[in-house]
C-alpha cells in the first residue's frame, strides 16, 4: 500500500503503523527544505511466530515535543540551512530552554558546530542525540560525517550503517558511505553503496 502526506511541516518524523493482526512497525523521515520529498518504508509483520515477543519490544520512537518547541526547531532549521548560525543558535537557545536533553536539541547543536568546523564539539553533541535516540537517522548520518571529517572512517562507516538501516531510502548516507569505504580500501562495499545510492537518488 502507498500513503501520501502533503503539507508536512519541516522536521524530524517519527512514523508509526498499527494494523489488526501485525505487529506495529516504524519508520523514520526528514523534511529539511520546503520543496523536499520524503520517503518512508514500512513492512509489517504477523503476530505470531516464535519472534513475537522481541519484536513487540521494538524500540521507542522520540520524545515527543510541543508545538510550541516544535516551531522553534523549524525555525532554528531554516536558518541553518541560509547558512545563518547565529539566529540558528538564537532558536536553538530557545528550544533548549523549551525541551531540555531531547535528542534534536543536540542534533542541532552538532548541525551548527558542524558548519562551524568545529567537528570535535560537534561529534560530542551528535553523539549525546544517538545515545538518547539511537533511531535518528539523520543524527547517525550527520555524525558519520563528522566522524569522516575527524579522519575516523571504521566510525563513521558505523554511524552511517545505522543511519541506512533507519532509513534505507537516505541516498546521501549511502554516497558518504561510498567515501569511507574507498578510504578503507573496501571497493567491494563502496560500490555496492554506489549502486543503491543511485537506485535511492
Amino acid at each position: 500500500s502507498r500513503i501520501i502526506f502533503e503539507n508536512v511541516p519541516l522536521g524530524e518524523w517519527h512514523i508509526e503503523v498499527r494494523a489488526p493482526g501485525y505487529l506495529m512497525a516504524t519508520s523514520e523521515a526528514a523534511l529539511m527544505t520546503r520543496d523536499a520529498i520524503a520517503y518512508a518504508f514500512v513492512n509489517l509483520r504477523l503476530e505470531h511466530g516464535p519472534n513475537t515477543a522481541a519484536a513487540a519490544s521494538s524500540k521507542a520512537g522520540p520524545p515527543v515535543m510541543a508545538p510550541k518547541a516544535r516551531k522553534e526547531l523549524e525555525q532554528a532549521g531554516t536558518a541553518l540551512r541560509a547558512n545563518d548560525l547565529k539566529k540558528a543558535q538564537e532558536h536553538l537557545d530557545l528550544l533548549k530552554k523549551l525541551t531540555p536533553g531531547h535528542p534534536d536539541v543536540y542534533y542541532l547543536q552538532g548541525l551548527i558546530y558542524f558548519q562551524q568546523q568545529d567537528n570535535a564539539a560537534a561529534r560530542t553533541s551528535l553523539e549525546t542525540a544517538v545515545n538518547l535516540y539511537p533511531g535518528h537517522a539523520s543524527a547517525q548520518a550527520a555524525l558519520g560525517a563528522t566522524l569522516y571529517r575527524l579522519g575516523d572512517f571504521s566510525a563513521a562507516v558505523a554511524a552511517l550503517d545505522k543511519s541506512v538501516e533507519i532509513s534505507p531510502q537516505n541516498w546521501q548516507s549511502h554516497r558518504a558511505l561510498v567515501m569511507c569505504h574507498i578510504r578503507l580500501r573496501a571497493y567491494d562495499k563502496a560500490r555496492a553503496h554506489a549502486e543503491r545510492a543511485i537506485e535511492t537518488a
